[in-house]
C-alpha cells in the first residue's frame, strides 16, 4: 500500500498546477487536456485502490477468517479417488492466450487465496513434457544416437584401417560399444536434446530487446513533437501509443522468455540428475571401492 500512495503527492501537485495555470481543459492544447484526463484516471483509480484496502468487504473479512469450515476441507474430497484423476495438468491443453497471459494460473492462486493449499496433492501436475520420466527418455535417446554415431565411425576406421585401428581390423561388439559410450560428451548431447528448444527462445529475448530499445525512440519523437507543435495531432497519439505498446510488449516478452528458460533449465537439471544417479547405481563394486562412503556422498 506505501508503494501505491508514493505516486499520491505527485498527481495532486500535478492537479493544482493544471487548475491554477488554466490549461487543463483548453481547446487550444488538446495534448495538455487529454493528459490531464489520464492523470484524473490514474487519481480516482488510486483512490479506490486506497478505499478498498481500508473498508474491505464483508465477503473478503470472511475469506480471512480462520475459523471458517471450509479453510479446513481439503481439495480432494474423495479418498477412494486416485490422486492423478483430481489433480490438474500445467499449461496442457490452455490456449495461447492463457499461456501468454498465465491465465490457467488463476484456479491455483484462487485456492490459495481461500487457503486451500495444504498438500501436495492441492497444486498442479508438472505438464507432461517437464516430467522427469519424459525428459529423461528423450535424453537417453539422444545419448544413444550420439553413442551409435561413435561406433559406427569407430567400425568404419577400424575396417579402411586396420593397422591403426589395432590388428586385424575385428573389435569385439561390446568393446566398441563401451568406447563409443565413453567417447560421447555430456555437452553435445545436452545440445541434441535441448539446444533447438533453448536457441528458439532467442526470438523472445531478440524482440523484448528491440522493444526495449524502441522506448527512448519513440520518447524522443513525443517529446520533439510536444515542444515543435508543428505535427499534427494523430502523430503525437502514435507515438504515445507506441510507447505504451512497446513497454508492455516488451515486459510481456521478457518474462515469457525468463519463464520458458527456467523451464529448459528445469529440463537440462533433470536429465543431468538422473544420468548422475543411473551411473552411480550401474558402477561396480570393485570400482566403488576405491572409494570410502562419505566420498560417495559428496559425489552425488
Amino acid at each position: 500500500v506505501l508503494f501505491a500512495l508514493l505516486p499520491l503527492s505527485s498527481f495532486i501537485i500535478t492537479l493544482v498546477w493544471y487548475c491554477q495555470s488554466g490549461t487543463a481543459w483548453s481547446p487550444a492544447h488538446p495534448a495538455v487536456s487529454s493528459r490531464f484526463a489520464i492523470l484524473c484516471l490514474q487519481l480516482a483509480s488510486l483512490l479506490v485502490y486506497v478505499i478498498g484496502y481500508l473498508l474491505p468487504t464483508t465477503g473478503r473479512q470472511d475469506l480471512l477468517s480462520i475459523n471458517r469450515s471450509w479453510q479446513q476441507d481439503q481439495l480432494i474430497s474423495e479418498p477412494e479417488i486416485p490422486v492423478p484423476d483430481q489433480q490438474g495438468v500445467a499449461e496442457d491443453g490452455e490456449s495461447w492466450l492463457s499461456r501468454f497471459f498465465y491465465i490457467w494460473m488463476n484456479p491455483l492462486m484462487r485456492r490459495g487465496y481461500q487457503w486451500k493449499l495444504s498438500q501436495p496433492q492441492d497444486v498442479y501436475v508438472l505438464p507432461h513434457k517437464l516430467q522427469a520420466d519424459r525428459v529423461c527418455d528423450r535424453f537417453n535417446a539422444c545419448w544413444k544416437k550420439k553413442a551409435a554415431l561413435h561406433q559406427v565411425e569407430e567400425e568404419t576406421v577400424s575396417l579402411t584401417s586396420p593397422i591403426i585401428a589395432g590388428g586385424d581390423g575385428n573389435c569385439d561388439a561390446s568393446d566398441s560399444s563401451r568406447r563409443a559410450q565413453e567417447a560421447v560428451r555430456l555437452f553435445s548431447v545436452l545440445h541434441a536434446a535441448f539446444g533447438l528448444r533453448f536457441y528458439s527462445l532467442g526470438l523472445l529475448k531478440l524482440a523484448g530487446s528491440l522493444l526495449g530499445f524502441s522506448g527512448p525512440l519513440l520518447l524522443n519523437l513525443l517529446v520533439n513533437f510536444m515542444e515543435s507543435r508543428q505535427e499534427p495531432l494523430s502523430h503525437g497519439m502514435l507515438y504515445a501509443f507506441g510507447l505504451f505498446a512497446g513497454s508492455f510488449l516488451g515486459a510481456l516478452l521478457r518474462n515469457q522468455f525468463s519463464y520458458e528458460v527456467n523451464k529448459v533449465t528445469l529440463m537440462v537439471r533433470a536429465a543431468v540428475i538422473s544420468a548422475i544417479y543411473r551411473k552411480a547405481l550401474r558402477v561396480g563394486s570393485t570400482s566403488l571401492a576405491r572409494f570410502t562412503v562419505g566420498e560417495i556422498v559428496n559425489f552425488m
